[in-house]
C-alpha cells in the first residue's frame, strides 16, 4: 500500500509539473532580420569598380500564415488562404566605392520557443545594371528558453548559423576607348574629341533631368608614351585633346549605356570615325571606338577601275550609221571600294573603310554608235 502512494505522488508531481510548463508564459523578445547587399565590383586592372546609379532593389519575404510577421518601415504586405507575402524596397545610392549596402526586413515578435521558417527572394530589376541573386533563400529563426526561463533567438540563413542575410549582386559593366589615328600630320598635332553619354540621365522626384550618372565614372586620357592623365566627365561628356597613339578610357559604364564619339573638323585633314555611336553591350569587355585624321596632302594617289558594261537596246539605222536605243530612261551602275585594313587610308567621303561610287547614263546621251556595214 505505501509503495502504491509513492507512485501515485510522482504521477501527482509530473502532471503538476506537465501543467505548470504548459502554462509558462515569455518575455516577448524582437529579433531583427538583417539583410546585407553584397556588390561583386566591375574588375578593371587590378582595382574593382562598383555601381555609378541609384539603384532599387526589392526583396520578397514569405512564410505560412501562422507564423509571426515583421514589422518596419517601408513593409508591404499581400496574404493568401496559406501564406503571406511581405515586400521591401530599398535604395542602393551611388555606391562607387561600397561593396556593400545593409538594410533591415523589420522586427518579429517571438513569445514562445519554437522553429520559424520564411523564404526570402530578390526581384531582378528591368534596367539590366546588375546580374541579381534569384535564388529562393531559407530563413530559421529558433527560440528556445535558457535557464531562466528567458527567450533567446538564433538566425540561421540557408542552413547556416549566420548575424545577417547576404545577397550577392554582381555590377554588369563595360568599358570603351576612344583611340586617336593619324596619317601625313605635323609631329605632336592635336585633335579636340569627346564622348557623350546620352541615356545615363541623372533625374529629381518630378523627373527632370539635373545632372548625369556618368559624371561618376572613373576616365582616363593615356599618351601613346604611356604616361595616363586623369580625366573629368562634365555633365555626361568627356573632352579631351589627342593625338596620333592617344586614346581617352572610359571604366565601369554599366550595360546598356548609349555613347556618341566625336572630333573637331580640321583644315586639311580627312576624318573617318569608326564605332562613333553605339550601346554598351559587352561585359567586363572594352568597346573600342576610333578617330582617323590624314592629311588631303597624302590623297595623291589616283585609282582607275574600268569596267566593261552588257547592255540590251534596240538596233536603229539611220543613213550610213547605226545606234542602239536603251528601254530604260537612264540606267546606273555602282562601284564599291573597301578595306578591312583598319590602317588603310580611303579617299574622301569614305566611311567605315567603305566607298561607294554611283555613275549615272542617259539613253539619249550613252547612245552606242556601231558601224552599219
Amino acid at each position: 500500500m505505501k509503495k502504491f502512494w509513492q507512485i501515485l505522488g510522482v504521477l501527482c508531481l509530473m502532471l503538476a509539473l506537465a501543467a505548470g510548463a504548459a502554462a509558462a508564459t515569455y518575455e516577448p523578445i524582437e529579433v531583427e532580420l538583417p539583410i546585407q547587399v553584397l556588390i561583386e565590383g566591375h574588375k578593371y586592372g587590378e582595382e574593382f569598380y562598383y555601381c555609378i546609379l541609384n539603384t532599387e532593389f526589392t526583396f520578397e519575404l514569405s512564410a505560412n500564415n501562422a507564423v509571426p510577421k515583421p514589422v518596419g518601415k517601408g513593409i508591404s504586405f499581400e496574404k493568401t488562404s496559406d501564406e503571406w507575402q511581405a515586400t521591401k524596397k530599398s535604395w542602393l545610392v551611388n555606391n562607387k566605392e561600397s561593396r556593400s549596402e545593409d538594410l533591415s526586413f523589420g522586427t518579429i515578435t517571438i513569445t514562445k520557443p519554437g522553429i520559424y521558417a520564411y523564404s526570402l527572394q530578390q526581384k531582378a530589376s528591368d534596367k539590366g545594371f546588375f546580374g541579381y541573386d534569384l535564388i529562393k533563400h531559407s530563413i530559421r529563426i529558433v527560440a528556445e528558453a535558457d535557464e531562466k526561463e528567458e527567450l533567446k533567438a538564433r538566425l540561421y540563413f540557408d542552413n547556416e548559423e549566420t548575424d545577417c542575410c547576404r545577397i550577392t549582386n554582381t555590377y554588369r559593366a563595360g568599358d570603351l576607348s576612344l583611340e586617336c589615328h593619324t596619317y601625313g600630320t605635323e609631329a605632336g598635332k592635336k585633335f579636340s574629341t569627346r564622348i557623350a553619354f546620352t541615356n545615363l540621365y541623372r533625374k529629381d522626384k518630378e523627373g527632370n533631368i539635373i545632372g548625369s550618372n556618368a559624371d561618376r565614372l572613373k576616365c582616363m586620357i593615356t599618351r601613346y608614351d604611356g604616361e595616363t592623365e586623369s580625366a573629368e566627365i562634365n555633365n555626361g561628356i568627356l573632352s579631351g585633346s589627342l593625338m596620333d597613339g592617344d586614346k581617352m578610357t572610359v571604366i565601369g559604364i554599366p550595360i546598356g549605356a548609349k555613347y556618341l564619339a566625336s572630333a573637331e573638323n580640321a583644315d586639311g585633314y580627312t576624318l573617318l570615325l569608326r564605332n562613333e555611336q553605339k550601346v554598351i553591350e559587352k561585359e567586363n569587355a572594352v568597346t573600342t571606338a576610333s578617330i582617323i585624321y590624314t592629311a588631303k596632302s597624302v590623297l595623291t594617289a589616283s585609282l582607275d577601275l574600268k569596267t566593261n558594261l552588257n547592255l540590251t537596246g534596240t538596233l536603229y539605222k539611220e543613213k550610213d550609221v547605226a545606234y542602239y536605243d536603251f528601254p530604260d530612261k537612264q540606267a546606273s551602275f555602282s562601284i564599291e571600294l573597301e578595306t578591312k585594313d583598319e590602317d588603310a587610308p580611303m579617299p574622301e567621303g569614305a566611311s567605315y573603310g567603305k566607298i561607294r561610287k554611283t555613275f549615272v547614263f542617259s539613253r539619249r546621251d550613252e547612245r552606242a554608235t556601231v558601224n552599219s556595214a
